[in-house]
């Protein structure tokens, strides 16, 4: 089954696995109140929590100048429970 990034970024559900040329990743760990929770980095590096608004969600994951996205979303419902901590680290 194709997955429709686009579609992902509007409707973002937790489990969603962003990737940008499988270097970077952004992983959705939860989504509630408007804001999307997130662990996010480079797979090399330490990954760090980010919490968005839903707008500034899509607009993080735009292209600015030209339609579309930079990142596409490779996989729905990956396992979160795991990845979720608490939220001492959150970079928004």
């Amino acid at each position: 089954m194709d997955i429709d990034s686009l579609d992902c970024a509007r409707y973002p559900k937790i489990g969603d696995h962003w990737t940008e040329m499988f270097n970077w990743d952004l992983i959705v760990i939860d989504v509630s109140d408007g804001k999307i929770l997130s662990m996010e980095g480079i797979r090399s590096d330490k990954q760090k929590l980010c919490k968005r608004t839903l707008t500034d969600f899509q607009s993080f994951l735009s292209y600015k100048k030209i339609p579309g996205l930079w990142a596409v979303c490779v996989r729905r419902n990956v396992d979160v429970s795991s990845m979720i901590q608490t939220d001492t680290n959150i970079a928004s």
